[in-house]
């Protein structure tokens, strides 16, 4: 059998059997009660957005255009701000690596959070649309206060985060 006959065969069976991105990709030290976060982040200046966490899919695998076809997140979070009357807001944004974020969920607010840590989850399947239909994709969680000084927002990521994504070779 000729090389070319088996890279047909193969690229045939990997447009078939298709591809699967799964991650955990918040990485820290293991705790005694088996909740790791990633570090805090910190808002500084009122009013604009700071990334919580960056994924990127090309982590996990090699930068070759595979169709979207299904993607599904669960990303498990905590915010807190520096008083109790400051508001934070969040938003989860997705896009095809490089390309332009679109919003995965409508900006959440949290009216006075207040100074202890809040947890927050958004989970669900993505909205495949232009934009976001490509593995690689890349996927982001910010946030942001309305307040400076001491109404910052602290935010950390729990490490049950999950972002999945199912393509197929086109």
């Amino acid at each position: 059998m000729t090389s070319k006959i088996v890279i047909d065969i193969l690229s045939l069976l990997a447009k078939d059997l298709g591809t699967w991105v799964s991650d955990y990709p918040v990485r820290a030290q293991g705790t005694t009660d088996g909740v790791q976060y990633s570090d805090e982040v910190v808002t500084v200046l009122a009013d604009t957005y700071y990334e919580l966490l960056l994924y990127s899919s090309s982590d996990k695998i090699a930068d070759i255009d595979i169709e979207l076809t299904e993607g599904y997140y669960d990303f498990t979070f905590e915010l807190k701000a520096g008083t109790v009357t400051a508001d934070l807001k969040w938003k989860l944004q997705a896009r095809n690596k490089g390309g332009e974020w679109i919003d995965m969920c409508a900006e959440q607010t949290e009216v006075d959070i207040g100074t202890a840590y809040a947890e927050k989850t958004m989970k669900g399947l993505m909205d495949i649309q232009a934009g976001i239909d490509r593995i690689p994709f890349e996927m982001r969680l910010i946030f942001k206060s309305n307040e400076a000084g001491a109404g910052i927002g602290t935010g950390r990521v729990n490490g049950n985060t999950n972002i999945e994504g199912i393509g197929r070779m086109i």
